[in-house]
């Protein structure tokens, strides 16, 4: 997709987000504020879907009534988006009782859990499950991974057994249903730190070691109006996967003076199961993460 400056300043949601820096809907996958646009360079790119290229000269071709159907049609398609998550978000309010099915059918599928270093208290604090068939891809057997906030069920994460491609692991509930933070319960009262990562499992892995920990759905998915949920937060340590530090620098940035960034050799639940990192150390690389703002 190619886009001219008109086009980018009249998307939905288009605001500053930083010096020369700013942010919007994207055209693309309609993600409410990951798409950044650098006016004085020309690039742009979304957070979420990864559309990235530089403007184009079309803007002289535009007329007032251009633009105007312009963003009119983008803010359709941005409405029809909210829709379609409010109507998800209230069908699965009416499904609280499907994660106690899921995590009924486990039997002998606890292994896999094991295997992550995840052991059968978490597995049963966290609802943990499986079901024969992934609802929202029903070609593979998927491990379950609900979501809840405040005893609200907001999704079930579903981690294929047989995923179409190694890097396509997992599919929601429900098509339609918006990001959400895992674990997040955790932000509703003060502690004096917390740990960021990139997935459900790695938060499980570092919660069950004594860290207080929350999950987002991808190193690119953090979207702004989930910076006021660490408001009681005294420290934040942003701790993603080694080859995500651009989207772990933009995480810190958003969280401000509070936030670390911090940076392990490997994932941060691979240091704790498979090479033996003890607490203490875990501990220690946090307290080594580097403030940026």
């Amino acid at each position: 997709m190619e886009l001219t400056r008109t086009q980018i300043e009249h998307l939905p949601n288009y605001k500053k987000h930083a010096t020369d820096e700013f942010s919007s809907a994207c055209p693309e996958c309609l993600g409410d504020d990951r798409f950044h646009f650098w006016p004085a360079d020309g690039n742009y790119w979304c957070r979420q879907c990864g559309l990235k290229g530089f403007i184009t000269d079309g803007d002289a071709n535009w007329t007032a009534e251009d633009r105007a159907k312009y963003k009119a049609d983008a803010e359709e398609r941005a409405r029809q988006r909210r829709e379609q998550q409010r109507q998800a978000i209230e069908a699965m309010g009416q499904c609280h009782d499907l994660a106690q099915q899921y995590h009924d059918r486990m039997n002998g599928q606890r292994r896999f859990w094991h295997e992550k270093g995840i052991y059968d208290p978490t597995i049963d604090a966290f609802v943990l499950g499986y079901t024969p068939e992934c609802p929202t891809y029903r070609e593979s057997p998927s491990w379950t991974i609900p979501v809840f906030f405040r005893g609200k069920l907001l999704n079930i994460r579903h981690r294929l057994a047989s995923p179409p491609t190694p890097g396509d692991k997992y599919r929601p509930q429900r098509a339609g249903l918006p990001a959400v933070m895992f674990n997040a319960d955790v932000l509703t009262s003060p502690q004096e730190f917390v740990v960021l990562v990139e997935g459900e499992i790695k938060a499980m892995v570092l919660s069950q070691a004594g860290f207080p920990t929350v999950g987002i759905p991808g190193a690119n998915i953090f979207p702004d109006r989930w910076v006021q949920w660490f408001g009681k937060q005294k420290r934040v340590y942003v701790a993603l996967d080694p080859g995500a530090e651009h989207c772990a620098r933009d995480i810190v940035m958003m969280l401000g003076a509070k936030a670390r960034l911090c940076s392990f050799p490997v994932k941060p639940d691979d240091f704790l199961v498979l090479y033996g990192g003890t607490e203490a150390q875990m501990r220690e690389y946090l307290q080594m993460g580097r403030r940026l703002c």
